[in-house]
């Protein structure tokens, strides 16, 4: 590899990578003729395939470790990345979120690591809730990620909130240039829409996505089934998701509850999310989670499928303005089911509502153009 072109890219999941990184690798490799791309995850608990349709100066490099849980297990797979980061010296580093963003800065800060640092900061998620908080041991936690995130050279953030929170406690370099963008983008070829809104509406199906922890908000999508229910029980719910291993996950026999009461009509995972989005009308994500911008209102809106979300200040910029009630003020399910009945009870609503979401998404969440500008703020250094 020729080192001056080497980027390194250092994320959780194989499935991270495939989900969200593939088309900002390939705006590199297009942008960059001479470029050398290691992809670093922690593992491949998904057991996800490797792409092969990129170029062969493409690497792929488990540590064969977990991205979330206790530090403790990650010795070994440190050791696979400080060898991996000596053997191939890499110009470039673009760590995203958590441990990943954690441990480099580290690495930094002991000069183990000598390339230029760029960390792309996807939301504060689980791993830097204790930035929110100021219990002692949240102190002693944040003085440690503090020392890893200073030595850092450059920041994106996805929203402006995280920025602003990052400048009040003085987590990183003053000097240490930074940008804001809303979203990491989406492929909008893959997210073109096939059906119109008339087709949409007839769906009749209001879906959520995402983990199945409490955090991301899917008992209140039962809650507010039941409401809806109650007044249009032709109008279905759908979850597409998993559980995971976590401490704040919701309880399977609850949500074998939701099904065999008919609250919940599906759950499924899908490996291609385009086939679940195909069968909604409305997305419900009540999320209360620490996001960047979810990838999930930016796929689904560029469909023309309208989303209902918690009014949290890192989703301000989630919708269009015009739709910013789309954003429940208190996460009530009372105003979630309102907002979901008037939709299927008046489809020029709906159908305005759809077209609202499809410009705005083809405005603001363009991989094309969102890419670019991740490029060209990593490609100069910060020295």
């Amino acid at each position: 590899m020729n080192h001056r072109n080497t980027y390194l890219l250092f994320g959780g999941t194989l499935e991270a990578f495939i989900n969200f990184r593939m088309h900002l690798i390939e705006h590199i490799i297009q942008q960059d003729k001479t470029a050398s791309i290691l992809c670093v995850y922690f593992g491949n608990t998904e057991k996800r395939s490797i792409p092969t349709n990129l170029k062969s100066n493409v690497e792929w490099v488990s540590l064969n470790g977990s991205h979330i849980g206790s530090p403790i297990y990650d010795i070994f797979p440190l050791f696979k990345l400080i060898s991996l980061i000596m053997a191939k010296k890499p110009a470039k580093i673009v760590a995203f979120n958590g441990k990943s963003i954690f441990y480099i800065g580290i690495l930094k800060s002991i000069n183990i690591i000598r390339a230029d640092v760029t960390a792309l900061l996807e939301g504060l998620g689980l791993g830097f809730e204790s930035l929110t908080k100021s219990t002692f041991r949240a102190k002693f936690r944040n003085a440690i990620l503090k020392r890893a995130f200073r030595s850092i050279d450059k920041w994106i953030f996805l929203n402006s909130h995280d920025l602003e929170l990052f400048e009040k406690k003085n987590l990183k370099k003053t000097a240490a240039p930074q940008i804001c963008i809303n979203g990491i983008g989406i492929d909008m070829e893959k997210f073109t829409p096939s059906l119109t809104a008339a087709e949409i509406w007839d769906n009749r199906s209001v879906g959520f996505c995402g983990r199945f922890i409490k955090e991301k908000g899917v008992h209140i999508v039962a809650e507010t089934a039941k409401i809806v229910k109650s007044e249009l029980p032709d109008i279905q719910f759908s979850l597409a998701g998993r559980t995971v291993a976590n401490v704040n996950k919701i309880d399977l026999e609850v949500v074998e509850g939701w099904l065999s009461s008919n609250l919940i009509n599906s759950i499924s995972f899908y490996p291609d999310i385009t086939e679940f989005y195909n069968q909604q009308s409305i997305i419900l994500l009540p999320t209360t989670y620490n996001e960047g911008l979810p990838a999930i209102a930016m796929e689904c809106q560029s469909l023309g499928i309208p989303i209902l979300m918690n009014n949290i200040p890192q989703l301000q910029r989630a919708v269009p303005k015009e739709l910013s009630f789309h954003l429940n003020e208190n996460n009530d399910p009372k105003i979630y089911a309102e907002i979901i009945i008037g939709y299927f009870k008046s489809f020029e609503s709906f159908s305005n509502a759809s077209e609202l979401c499809k410009a705005f998404a083809s405005q603001e969440f363009d991989a094309r153009k969102v890419n670019e500008k991740i490029f060209n703020f990593i490609s100069v250094s910060a020295r």
